[in-house]
């Protein structure tokens, strides 16, 4: 169980006084109010058509989110992040501290990052008190549209797209095949130049052989 403070623990006993579930934590923002339970008792919590949601909404003004807990890592984010489109988790574990990659569709980015980040910086707390993790957001883009995997930080800065690096790459090489395509014409424009030239002198010359080959019988004629 979590150290409570008065806020909390006031926030705890009306949470089980409507839904008569002990919450197992809890976290607070600028704009909800976040109970975790026991994943068993979590449609209880919820309430009929979340009635017991809107009636704590009621009460703490404030948006109330119940997530079902787990003490597997894997099966917490999916939990948290129930209604969207997750397409990959991978979990990284650096020197006993866990780095989760959590990777989305496109469409349901904003989702997953909440309004002004809210969902994505509770569940970095979150799971930094249960799991001693860090989380790192992805969002995978439809595969029709050309695009591949983007990375975002927790506060959704998002990095070049894998496809497109992939594109730039293929660019930078472009430039130096056409560089050596290029010096190939240059190359068989010289030697066609030089081969014409040669040409040219080989002619001058034997016009030189027949005339002065023609002056000299002319000379002998003349003797």
């Amino acid at each position: 169980m979590v150290e409570l403070d008065g806020k909390g623990l006031g926030y705890f006993t009306q949470f089980e006084t409507v839904t008569r579930v002990m919450p197992s934590d809890y976290l607070e923002t600028a704009g909800w109010l976040l109970f975790l339970v026991d994943m068993a008792q979590l449609g209880k919590a919820i309430g009929k058509k979340g009635a017991n949601v809107r009636k704590l909404a009621d009460m703490f003004r404030k948006k109330v989110v119940v997530i079902g807990d787990s003490s597997d890592p894997e099966a917490f984010v999916r939990n948290f992040f129930n209604n969207v489109d997750i397409t990959g988790i991978e979990i990284i574990d650096i020197m006993g501290e866990k780095n989760i990659v959590l990777t989305v569709s496109e469409n349901d980015r904003g989702i997953a990052i909440g309004k002004e980040g809210e969902r994505i910086k509770a569940a970095k707390e979150f799971l930094k008190r249960k799991f001693k993790a860090t989380i790192v957001l992805r969002t995978k883009r439809s595969m029709d549209s050309g695009y591949g995997v983007e990375s975002h930080g927790i506060e959704a800065v998002a990095e070049a797209p894998m496809e497109q690096a992939a594109k730039i790459e293929v660019k930078k090489v472009e430039p130096e095949a056409e560089k050596k395509e290029s010096e190939k014409e240059e190359t068989k424009e010289t030697e066609s130049e030089a081969d014409k030239e040669k040409s040219g002198t080989e002619e001058s010359e034997t016009n030189k052989e027949k005339s002065e080959s023609k002056e000299g019988k002319n000379e002998s004629k003349e003797s």
